[in-house]
């Protein structure tokens, strides 16, 4: 079972370190005026349009600003996660195990999706599912610290990282 706990560990701060960067990133992105102004003018480049470099420079802002939310949201989900493996309080991990499965059950859609209408569904498919087994693999080790925390057996303490 320690095995589980360490392992829990790993991706919980794995997963908070990346969406820290991302976070961090999208903070950058909103406050360098110049360079958000210059990927709207590659973009725009072909178009001379206000309307399309209004439009485009609206999406990437809202796209910025989405990338600004969820990493928001999976930092703190993250660290309710540590939280909850470092003090044994499974109610702490419900929030990352359901936007986790959220994610498989989305990718697993999406694939039958691409699967019924792309033009080449082979490569498309194949690399959507390995994507849905990356994170399952990911997903079952802490499922599985969780339905043993839940049942309130003896775990011992996880691993600290120093």
């Amino acid at each position: 079972m320690c095995s589980h706990a360490g392992y829990s560990l790993f991706i919980a701060y794995t997963t908070l370190a990346i969406f820290s960067i991302l976070l961090i990133a999208a903070i950058g992105l909103l406050a360098d005026k110049n360079l958000l102004q210059e990927v709207i003018t590659e973009l725009t480049v072909e178009q001379d349009a206000d309307l399309a470099v209004y439009a485009t420079s609206l999406g990437i802002r809202l796209a910025i600003i989405l990338l600004l939310i969820v990493g928001i949201v999976m930092v703190i989900v993250s660290y309710f996660l540590i939280k909850g493996i470092h003090k044994h309080r499974p109610m702490h991990m419900i929030p990352w195990l359901l936007i986790m499965f959220v994610h498989i059950i989305g990718g697993l859609v999406y694939n039958l999706v691409v699967l019924l209408t792309s033009s080449s569904p082979a490569v498309d498919f194949i690399i959507g599912m390995t994507c849905v087994a990356v994170l399952t693999a990911i997903f079952y080790p802490i499922y599985t610290l969780y339905k043993a925390m839940r049942k309130g057996g003896n775990l011992p303490p996880p691993p600290q990282i120093v």
